[in-house]
């Protein structure tokens, strides 16, 4: 949560917990990590790849934003763009101005089913919560179902504000693609991303704007 968050965050899911390392998590990559694996691999530096799936899709556009330099692609599957009061799009304007916005490739995915709960992830939680109840001590299943599933914004819409922001991406000349995987939900969307993401890296970058499915 430290590392895959933007400085100056703030969400009442994460009370309590340290938040805001982002840009140390960011150093950290392009400093230390990067030249480890250089020391030890024989790797392409103008082919660097970042990617991150829900906090870490978060974090991947954070990097994005911050330096896009530091990366030849990014790949962010379902991020949490609602995270502390969508506090990327407060970055948004900044990244338009850097000279280096327009050089990476960026792909951000979705899962179809992530736009609300599905009744199948519902009954696998249900089916998880009475099979161990220790997990809720105190609470009937139905209620900590509530807990778990009763948050959120309401009436948000992740499918539309994900494609909206790849949508922005792309319109400002980012080469961005926007991919919905029909009958995923956000954890197995992110196997979708990851096998998607693998061949989109590979390529010589001709393909871009906002595409789906």
């Amino acid at each position: 949560s430290y590392d895959f968050t933007p400085p100056n965050s703030a969400d009442p899911d994460f009370e309590g917990i340290p938040l805001g390392g982002a840009n140390d998590f960011l150093d950290f990559l392009n400093t230390t990590l990067k030249s480890w694996i250089g020391a030890h691999y024989h790797a392409d530096p103008q082919r660097e790849v970042l990617f991150g799936h829900s906090m870490g899709g978060l974090f991947a556009l954070y990097a994005l934003y911050k330096a896009p330099e530091s990366f030849a692609v990014y790949i962010a599957g379902s991020p949490d763009l609602p995270f502390s009061n969508h506090i990327l799009r407060n970055l948004e304007p900044a990244f338009e101005t850097n000279p280096a916005y327009r050089k990476p490739r960026v792909l951000v995915t979705v899962g179809e089913l992530e736009g609300g709960e599905s009744p199948a992830l519902m009954d696998d939680y249900r089916r998880y919560y009475t099979a161990h109840p220790e997990t809720h001590l105190g609470e009937t299943v139905e209620q900590v179902m509530t807990e778990t599933f009763g948050g959120g914004e309401k009436n948000y819409d992740k499918i539309a504000d994900t494609r909206a922001l790849a949508a922005r991406l792309a319109n400002g000349g980012v080469h961005a693609t926007f991919v919905e995987f029909l009958g995923e939900e956000h954890m197995s969307a992110a196997i979708s991303a990851l096998n998607r993401g693998i061949p989109f890296a590979l390529r010589s970058g001709q393909e871009f704007g906002p595409s789906t499915r």
